[in-house]
């Protein structure tokens, strides 16, 4: 080991090869030593004998940079933190400001431009960009977890979403905000189911088999059978806890056809609008008491 100041003092000529001798040992050896060398230079050499490491003076000549591990193993690199603007790794081709840097205690962040936009804590990951994945598929959900790949979301079609569990489409979001359970939906709550709710003209176009709804047009639930809309519950009331009085309305405003093989009876007296038609199909009957 051997360090030097690299100033040849004159003296007679053993004295002087000696002293040339010393700093060609500390050249070959880049001032190998557990100390720093007492004289420093500008891009000076010195092999840090204690911590392993070999380190370059600055242009300054004013601290050291590390580079990298004695032995050759870069297990251990020492860096700058750097910032968002001048990240401690970054790439030529893509300028000074774009790199990796630490922006705290036991974070790492990554910067585009001169801003920070990922942040790796051990707590969590965050971007300030979004996170885009691939369409990806029911079975290799794009957003899944380590333990359960083919559980997770997907990209079902265009601006469509969908949730699968073991490799089967279970939920679908559509871009008109209907959703799609493939299972039972079992609400395990105390509270209400909120059903929507709409006038008689809000029903839908094209129902399907099992629909229901709040008709506020006829203040009652109602469900679609495959051929009509009809009311759900309702069943008797009356004051108090009291369950005796059946009611119907008395005017029939909208045409109505009884459903195919079933009978009707209503409560009088009843009057059927100007221009409206009950349609009472053969073999059928409406009772009016």
């Amino acid at each position: 080991m051997a360090t030097h100041d690299y100033v040849i003092a004159n003296g007679t000529g053993a004295a002087v090869r000696s002293d040339i001798n010393g700093a060609l040992a500390a050249i070959v050896s880049n001032n190998s030593d557990t100390v720093e060398p007492a004289t420093t230079y500008a891009y000076q050499w010195w092999a840090d004998t204690t911590t392993n490491t070999l380190k370059l003076r600055n242009s300054a000549n004013s601290a050291w940079i590390e580079l990298r591990q004695l032995d050759g193993d870069f297990t251990t690199v020492s860096v700058d933190n750097g910032t968002a603007a001048a990240p401690s790794i970054y790439f030529n081709a893509s300028g000074t400001d774009t790199g990796i840097f630490s922006s705290g205690t036991d974070e790492i962040a990554v910067s585009t431009g001169g801003t920070q936009r990922v942040t790796f804590s051990t707590a969590s990951v965050t971007s300030t960009l979004p996170v885009r994945g691939p369409n990806a598929t029911a079975a290799a959900p794009a957003y899944t977890f380590s333990s359960d790949t083919d559980t997770g979301m997907f990209r079902v079609g265009a601006n469509s979403l969908g949730l699968s569990t073991g490799g089967t489409v279970r939920v679908t979001i559509a871009s008109t905000g209907d959703t799609t359970f493939a299972g039972d939906v079992l609400l395990s709550g105390t509270g209400q189911l909120d059903l929507p709710a709409g006038t008689t003209a809000q029903r839908s176009a094209s129902p399907n088999s099992g629909m229901i709804r709040f008709n506020t047009s006829l203040t009652q639930f109602e469900g679609y059978n495959g051929t009509a809309w009809g009311a759900i519950g309702g069943g008797a009331t009356g004051g108090g806890s009291d369950r005796v009085f059946y009611e119907n309305g008395q005017t029939v405003t909208t045409n109505y056809t009884l459903t195919t093989s079933t009978n009707a009876v209503s409560a009088g007296p009843c009057t059927i609008n100007s221009g409206v038609t009950v349609t009472i199909p053969s073999g059928q009957s409406w009772v009016i008491v």
